[in-house]
C-alpha cells in the first residue's frame, strides 16, 4: 500500500513541477500574440492614412469636376480621421495604446470623414470629390 502513496505523491510532484514551467511559457505565448495583434493594426491604420492622402491627393491634383470612389481596409481601433490645414489625421486606439498618423494633403479645407470608424465589416467605401468638403462618406 505504501507504494501506490509514493507512486502518486511522485505523479503530482511531476505534474507539479511541469505546471510550474508551462504556465509562464503560455502566458507570455499569449501576451506576445496580443502585441502583435496591436502592431499589426496600427501599421494597418498607418496604411490607410497614406492611401487615403494619396487618393485625396490625386483628386486635387486632377481639377475641378474630378470624382473617385475609393475601397478602403479600415483596422479595428481607427476611431476618427480628419483634417486640418492639409494634414490628414488617424486616430489610432487599441487597448490603450494610442497613435496618431498624420499626412500631408493638398486639400485646403478642413473636414472630418463620418462613419468610417471600423465596425462589424472593415471595408469602407468613399466618395472624393474636389468640388465639395474633401471627402463624404457614403
Amino acid at each position: 500500500m505504501r507504494m501506490k502513496a509514493q507512486v502518486s505523491f511522485e505523479m503530482l510532484v511531476l505534474v507539479g513541477a511541469l505546471l510550474m514551467f508551462a504556465l509562464p511559457v503560455i502566458f507570455f505565448f499569449f501576451s506576445s500574440a496580443h502585441s502583435d495583434l496591436i502592431k499589426t493594426n496600427a501599421v494597418d491604420a498607418d496604411a490607410l492614412a497614406t492611401r487615403l492622402s494619396y487618393e485625396i491627393n490625386r483628386v486635387m491634383l486632377s481639377g475641378n469636376d474630378t470624382k473617385v470612389n475609393v475601397v478602403l481596409y479600415v483596422p479595428t481601433g481607427v476611431k476618427k480621421i480628419s483634417a486640418n490645414n492639409s494634414i490628414l489625421s488617424v486616430y489610432f486606439e487599441m487597448n490603450g495604446h494610442s497613435f496618431v498618423f498624420k499626412k500631408q494633403i493638398l486639400a485646403k479645407n478642413n473636414f472630418i470623414i463620418k462613419g468610417i470608424t471600423s465596425g462589424p465589416h472593415p471595408f469602407r467605401i468613399l466618395y472624393i470629390d474636389c468640388e465639395t468638403v474633401g471627402v463624404s462618406y457614403e
